[in-house]
């Protein structure tokens, strides 16, 4: 009987062994996904456990706010942030730093993507220090540490420094377990801004080496990660440094792999700092965090212009024209998105004559009121050129508007003339610098959709045309101001030589959210 135990729990081994085995060489696809699933942005620090009441846990927090003070890679979580969740439970202390559930509420409530363990004990005549590096939300262990310390002098206390020196060497051997040295937190076209800064020696001029996470290996059993494998995507050059940021642009990446955020810094090649450039003041603090789009919203100004003819009659207008407007962006990859403009002026409208130069009736008792509206839907590709320095957008899609005008009559009355085409268009992007951009689109009505006027029945032509241009200004994280001239033409003639022009001018701010 004793045999044929012993022979079913070596079979339940052999078989945990080659389950456990198989689980282990598993890996995961390379994807956007991983890469923002080992985003290690924000870490936590637990209070170190021992078993004489906390009697290393406040010198050991002070040695870490010290040490993470100098490692701006790193936001890190308020150590008032984590007591109070662990006050709410009832156990030893040791024992809630094991609970993963509990873990994983404090990781959850100061939203950190992982979190540090500190263990102390004591074993012979030696102190035992033991650094978790787990990964939230399920703790695997990204990277472990242990060492020894010898207790000070019989009836004197450890000191500070001794504590200080011990831990800063392991954590700097704790982080460079994984092989990256920070990640990319956002790109805008071929700007790219990365979580280091000058605090880790990034200068102005140093290329940076970017790589996407291909598979991360993790032992089923041990509850750690096994292995990294990460292939390179490309190059960034930096542009600017502060102490806990850079900006920089893409120099080189491949064609099958695009840099894009998330990804990971793993190499770094110094060069001496660039001169200063009278064109390049400093760059704000923050920039672009995102890639997935933007809305603008803004109130431009400028004038509305309306000419109507026949043989023998005409009238014309002109009037000051303040326009709401409300634009956005959808990214659906670096290169492909979706666009979506909308414009609304109501206006004051002053007619008149232009055989005679006389006012029409209205115009003679103060004028009439009229607006215009514009609605513009469509999707776009995005082509750097000249070494990514600049982009060319490639644009189409459905163009409508609609003018309600006051028109001649017997009485003068309002009626709408109205249009509608598919149009294509291109625009041209140049980035100064990281924070100063310059473009310059036309769009084209191709394809003429519909066409009326209250004054006309049928219709033989019409065009459509658009000119707009401007710059944008990063203000901080996530908020452009533009300052764009956007300029429209629409005229329509039909076979009794009826002509119809009208023209939209408008200028002024708009504040772009990134999102």
């Amino acid at each position: 009987m004793k045999n044929l135990l012993r022979k079913s729990l070596f079979l339940k081994c052999k078989i945990l062994f080659f389950f456990g085995s198989f689980a282990w060489i598993q890996t995961v696809s390379a994807s956007f996904d991983l890469d923002k699933k080992f985003f290690l942005e924000k870490i936590a620090i637990l209070k170190a456990s021992d078993p004489w009441k906390g009697l290393f846990a406040e010198m050991i927090h002070s040695v870490y706010v010290d040490y993470f003070s100098t490692k701006k890679r790193f936001l890190v979580a308020d150590f008032s942030e984590v007591q109070p969740i662990l006050a709410q439970f009832e156990s030893s202390e040791r024992s809630l730093l094991e609970n993963v559930q509990i873990l994983a509420e404090i990781a959850r409530v100061t939203q950190s993507s992982s979190l540090l363990r500190t263990q102390v004990f004591k074993e012979s005549n030696q102190y035992h220090f033991k650094i978790d590096w787990l990964h939230a939300p399920w703790m695997e262990r990204i990277a472990k540490i242990e060492f020894f310390l010898d207790p000070p002098e019989p009836g004197t206390p450890f000191k500070m420094e001794t504590i200080k020196s011990a831990f800063d060497q392991q954590l700097d051997s704790l982080l460079a377990q994984v092989p990256f040295l920070g990640e990319i937190t956002g790109r805008d076209a071929n700007l790219v801004t990365l979580n280091l800064g000058a605090a880790s020696g990034i200068l102005p001029g140093s290329v940076l080496e970017m790589s996407t996470l291909e598979e991360v290996k993790k032992h089923p059993l041990l509850n750690e990660i096994a292995s990294w494998k990460l292939v390179p995507t490309g190059k960034v050059e930096i542009e600017h440094v502060k102490e806990s940021l850079s900006f920089g642009k893409v120099i080189h990446e491949l064609d099958h792999q695009k840099i894009a955020r998330y990804q990971k810094i793993t190499q770094i090649e110094l060069s001496p700092p660039e001169k200063p450039s009278r064109k390049d003041p400093a760059v704000p603090s923050e920039v672009f965090e995102s890639h997935y789009g933007w809305i603008a919203g803004g109130m431009v100004f400028g004038s509305a212009s309306y000419h109507y003819s026949t043989p023998g009659l005409a009238y014309e207008s002109a009037n000051f024209l303040p326009s709401v407007t409300l634009q956005s962006e959808l990214w659906f990859s670096e290169s492909w998105f979706s666009l979506l403009h909308f414009y609304y002026a109501p206006f004051h409208f002053i007619q008149k004559n232009s055989n005679s130069g006389s006012l029409s009736p209205m115009s003679q008792v103060g004028g009439s009121f009229g607006s215009w509206s514009s609605f513009k839907l469509g999707m776009g590709y995005l082509q750097p050129v000249f070494e990514n320095d600049a982009q060319i957008r490639f644009k189409w899609g459905y163009q409508r508007f609609l003018y309600q005008i006051p028109f001649q009559g017997a009485p003068e009355y309002t009626a709408a003339s109205n249009a509608a085409f598919l149009w294509v268009g291109v625009q041209g992007d140049s980035s100064l610098s990281s924070f100063l951009n310059f473009f310059l689109g036309f769009h084209l009505g191709l394809i003429p959709l519909k066409a009326s006027h209250a004054w006309v029945g049928s219709f033989k032509e019409s065009s459509w045309s658009e000119w707009e241009g401007g710059a944008d200004w990063v203000l901080r994280k996530n908020l452009k101001l533009r300052l764009s001239l956007d300029f429209q033409s629409f005229s329509m003639s039909s076979p009794s030589r009826a002509f119809v022009q009208q023209k939209i001018l408008s200028v002024g701010p708009m504040l772009l959210y990134f999102f």
